[in-house]
């Protein structure tokens, strides 16, 4: 999948309540003509990169005072910093895939599905996830994870120091076998040497849940110089799964706009571009404020552009 800003802004719709008759807020729009949403069989898979919440004079006109409001508004300096940390530690995915687009180009009926994505997975159910800073370095085994006990005599790297089998005193291990074949031995700083693909040196491999080249954390690597690279999923290469939350009973995905149009726009900065317009859209949506707060909110109106 790769890498696409796209600009989504989230509105929260009210009615109010008064002696006036009911104003429908959102027009229903037909789903237009084309292919079927059938999820995995889509074309063009992209990753969002940025989650914003609109200022209040976004969206819709929710109050009948001719002018656009976004009830969700208020909220965004409380929230906003909270969803780009979560878009940073990967705690948030939101992968999409196109129906009905053979190419990136003017369309006038362009349908995608959005997903929750699951990129920094706890395989082993050690509360624990690899790919995230401290995060596990053996996802494929609940006994090793940060803050676990080290077992000396398993030849592992057990509480994800980047060590295996160092002693009570966090002294390296002296023994210079090589079980694994691999050309290192614990003493010379291999954390997994029954695992041949784990060694100081080797090229970390994103998505296997093990911390190849013994920096102490899975899907990450740090050079001599400290410079972190992780294992990112807007990668042309990343493999994402789709959390179970993406879809309801019959299997189909719960976010969806089957309206959606492309058009050629001119800027007056960069010339003529291609822009993409869906919406409104109906769904829920879960934004986290705080560790042990979420808005769990129903949105009778979304669009993206």
């Amino acid at each position: 999948m790769t890498k696409i800003w796209l600009g989504l802004f989230v509105v929260l719709g009210f009615t109010a309540c008064s002696s006036d008759a009911k104003r429908e807020l959102f027009v229903p729009k037909p789903e237009c003509k084309g292919d079927s949403v059938v999820p995995y069989m889509g074309t063009n898979p992209q990753v969002i990169s940025q989650l914003a919440i609109g200022s209040g004079g976004d969206g819709f006109d929710l109050d009948g005072d001719g002018k656009p409001d976004n009830k969700l508004g208020g909220v965004s300096s409380l929230a906003q910093s909270a969803i780009d940390d979560s878009f940073k530690n990967y705690s948030i995915v939101i992968p999409i895939e196109m129906f009905d687009m053979p190419a990136i180009a003017m369309d006038s009926c362009v349908k995608f599905a959005v997903y929750l994505g699951a990129y920094t997975p706890d395989d082993d159910g050690d509360g624990k996830k690899s790919g995230i800073p401290g995060g596990d370095c053996n996802d494929h085994d609940p006994n090793i994870h940060p803050g676990a006990t080290e077992i000396v005599g398993n030849f592992k790297d057990d509480d994800c120091d980047g060590k295996a089998d160092e002693d009570a005193q966090n002294n390296p291990s002296t023994d210079t076998m090589d079980r694994d074949g691999d050309g290192y031995s614990m003493a010379q700083g291999d954390c997994d040497d029954t695992n041949a693909a784990v060694h100081p040196g080797a090229a970390e491999i994103c998505g296997d849940g093990l911390d190849n080249d013994c920096d102490g954390e899975a899907d990450r690597s740090h050079d001599a110089n400290g410079v972190t690279t992780a294992c990112s999923p807007y990668s042309s290469t990343a493999d994402i799964a789709l959390d179970k939350l993406s879809f309801d009973a019959a299997g189909n995905p719960q976010i969806v706009f089957n309206n959606g149009s492309i058009k050629k726009v001119t800027d007056p900065q960069t010339g003529d571009v291609l822009v993409l317009n869906a919406g409104p859209s109906i769904f829920s949506v879960n934004i986290p404020v705080q560790n042990i707060l979420t808005l769990d909110l129903a949105i009778t109106g979304a669009t993206i552009q």
